[in-house]
């Protein structure tokens, strides 16, 4: 069963011609060669389960926050279940805490497929959110296959901002994906937001340090469990429809 989910890649998000075909070239051509680490600054190296992860990171001077490059190779997991479970709304309702929400509808001013995502931030912070387009195409490139997703802010009339939780306006990521030629998965994502407000230094520091070795653990696992998800939740719903006929 799990052979026949793994082409739902860009069936789960097709997008709608929003970003250019040089845009997913230029992504998937630094995977394979060599990441870009040109202006950047190491961060730190995580290496924990069957995870390694190194991040980087370069000041902005338009605004005075930093932008991320991270590079992870995730050596037991495939990169049909990573990549699939990256654009999987559903699944990372289902297993990220930090995600309130996380939603697409078709807007109909614009008729684009418009995404909402809200980010659960620690006490006494209000929570973020975010409006944007994504598109998600499969490549590919000198033999190798790369799944490739791009997303970008974009105000979307459908998704009014919400009182108590502060709208990110400013925002980007870029993530490649593919098979490190065995079992596993190789990755990278450039990403960029301007989150509004003061971000206290501690939880900057325990993102760093404490916060983001621990999510890669969930998502490590998540990650390996979804085919047999997303087997079992499309049984649940063929035997909800039947009930329903």
């Amino acid at each position: 069963m799990a052979s026949e989910l793994t082409n739902r890649f860009e069936l789960l998000e097709s997008g709608q011609g929003d970003f250019p075909d040089k845009e997913f070239d230029e992504v998937a051509s630094e995977l394979i060669t060599s990441v870009d680490y040109e202006g950047y600054e190491f961060i730190t190296n995580y290496e924990i389960d069957n995870i390694r992860c190194t991040m980087h990171r370069k000041y902005r001077e338009d605004s005075g926050l930093y932008q991320y490059k991270l590079w992870g190779h995730m050596m037991d997991v495939s990169v049909e279940a990573c990549s699939h479970s990256y654009v999987d709304l559903e699944f990372r309702n289902y297993w990220d805490d930090y995600c309130v929400e996380a939603v697409r509808k078709e807007d109909p001013d614009t008729k684009k497929t418009a995404y909402y995502w809200q980010l659960n931030y620690p006490f006494p912070l209000s929570n973020r959110d975010y409006c944007f387009v994504r598109e998600s195409r499969k490549l590919c490139k000198d033999e190798r296959t790369i799944y490739v997703t791009l997303a970008r802010s974009e105000p979307f009339q459908i998704f009014p901002e919400r009182s108590g939780v502060i709208r990110v306006k400013d925002y980007f990521q870029k993530a490649a994906m593919m098979s490190d030629g065995k079992i596993g998965t190789i990755a990278y994502m450039t990403y960029y937001d301007n989150p509004q407000g003061m971000i206290p230094t501690w939880l900057i520091n325990w993102a760093a340090s404490i916060g983001g070795p621990q999510y890669l653990k969930v998502m490590h696992k998540s990650c390996s469990q979804y085919f047999e998800w997303r087997e079992a939740v499309d049984k649940n719903k063929m035997i909800q429809t039947d009930k329903e006929i």
